[in-house]
């Protein structure tokens, strides 16, 4: 068959294409998962410093209460 060689070598180069579509995405997904976990590490941080500021707001709301 004269254009089965052509067929199988444009599913090879599709092959070749999608494998390499597939490891583009795989290497973004990586980046982007360090990028959501830095992330979660700075709000985890910001949170930590908030709930000591609140801690210390109502502290001094009740010291004043108790003026």
């Amino acid at each position: 068959l004269p254009g089965f060689a052509e067929l199988a070598d444009n599913l090879k180069n599709t092959e070749k294409k999608l494998e390499e579509l597939t490891s583009a995405r795989d290497s973004e997904v990586k980046c982007l998962q360090i990028l959501v976990d830095e992330k979660v590490e700075e709000i985890e941080r910001l949170n930590k410093e908030l709930q000591k500021v609140l801690k210390f707001k109502n502290q001094m709301m009740q010291m004043m209460n108790e003026i």
